[in-house]
Formats: C-alpha cells, structure tokens, sequence
C-alpha cells in the first residue's frame, strides 16, 4: 500500500504515485506500509527517469531503474513502469523535441499548419480585398482584415497584407505598388522586395507598376507638349493679327 507525504514539496500530481518539486532536491519520503509484516517504512523517492523496482525494506533503500529507451518519468515517483512517448504520426506535424527519459516527446505542426483540437489544420487563406494583420504559427490561426480604404489585396494569401494602391492611370487601373505604411521609400513590388505571394500575381503587378510609371511620364510628358504647341499657336495667330493690322 502507497500513501503520499503531503508536507512534501511543489504541486501533486492526480496519479498518487508520482510529485512534482519546484526544486531540485527529492521531496521528503513516502510511507509504504507493507500488508505481510504490518510495518510502515518511509521510502525514498525514484528520480525523475527512472522507476521503481521494489520498495524498500528495514534494511534496504527503493530499488529504482532507469526508462528504456522511447519511455519516460518526469517527475519522484515509485512508478512500476516508465510511459511510454508519444508519437508524432498525426498528419503534418514532426518532432519538436525528441523524447528523453526526464521528457516526453513533443510534436509540432509544419509550417502552414496550426494545431486545433489535437490535430493540424491549414492556416487560413484571406481572401481577395483581405489581408493579414497576424501570421499564423504551430499554434495559431491566421488572423485577416478587411482592407482599408486606399488599400487592396488581389490575392488568397496567408501572408500578404493589404498594399497601397497607386494612382490610376491609362495601364495600372489602380494597380498595388507599395506596402501598406510603406509609401514614399518603402518597399515595392516592382522591386520585388522580399514580399512573398505566388510568383504568377508578382510578376504581373510588377509590370503594371513598371508600365504604370512609364505610362504617367508619358503623359506629363505629352501634356507639356500640347501646353508648348497651344502657346505657339497662340503667339503664331497673335503674330498675324499684329500683321494684318499693320499692313492695312
């Protein structure tokens, strides 16, 4: 019969065969009364990665042994087997931390993936004029938001974010060039700067931030000439009527 010492150290577990010290020094002795000689003894505890073999006598200490190999104990206990580790076989998760004698094993979700009701799942994907305000992790879901406006996002993504959308012109119908609090300086797509979508959706708002730029230099370009040619036919009619008025 096993009975825990309650003036021991750190927090019971619910198994009465096992204690958990907040230091590392063992916890003061359990009483096992033993039914054959009617005696109670105070025994000492197994450390963690080990277990108990047999307990101990008037004239014997507990006998203890260490895990096997894919077992564990974490905490003093007079256990008569180590657990067993778990393992990491579930769909998209792999080991975070390999099992030891004083641990068990610790599995994760892969990347993209976040764990729910002991299973992985896929981030979710914002959908189009959404875009990531939180990224996912092993543990958590993704976390979306509606763009605001003057921003947009033009893609299913679990990581792009809503950009900043440039001014429209004849070729880049409000086409996303910047970052969203990155205007002016910042980071911009046509310079392919790190962002991460699919490769398809870059390229073709590179180009039309590329033919969007190119497309406004051309127009300021022809407005300065059709303001030159106005003032020239201006002054050329200006000139004739000076002339018409002096020859007459």
């Amino acid at each position: 019969m096993w009975t825990l010492n309650t003036l021991s150290c750190g927090v019971l577990l619910t198994l009465p065969l096992l204690v958990s010290c907040e230091s590392d020094e063992p916890p003061p002795k359990w009483e096992y009364y033993n039914p054959l000689s009617g005696e109670t003894l105070l025994c000492d505890w197994c450390a963690p990665g080990e277990f108990m073999i047999t307990e101990c006598t008037q004239t014997t200490v507990t006998q203890c042994r260490t895990c096997a190999e894919n077992e564990y104990t974490e905490h003093y206990n007079h256990v008569r087997e180590c657990f067993r580790c778990r393992e990491c076989l579930k769909p998209h998760e792999h080991v975070l931390l390999g099992c030891t004698p004083t641990n068990n094993r610790q599995c994760v979700c892969e990347d993209g993936f976040f764990l729910a009701a002991e299973f992985c799942f896929p981030h979710t994907k914002c959908p189009i004029r959404y875009g990531v305000v939180q990224r996912g992790t092993p543990w958590k879901n993704t976390k979306c938001r509606r763009c605001r406006s003057g921003t947009f996002s033009d893609v299913d993504s679990s990581v792009a974010t809503c950009y900043l959308q440039e001014p429209h012109g004849l070729w880049d119908h409000g086409t996303v060039c910047h970052t969203e609090g990155e205007q002016g300086g910042g980071q911009r797509l046509w310079n392919m700067s790190g962002l991460q979508h699919n490769s398809s959706a870059e390229f073709r708002r590179r180009n039309n931030c590329i033919y969007g730029r190119v497309n406004r230099v051309y127009l300021r370009y022809v407005r300065m000439v059709s303001v030159s040619v106005m003032f020239e036919s201006f002054w050329i009619n200006q000139i004739k009527v000076d002339t018409m008025l002096w020859t007459s």
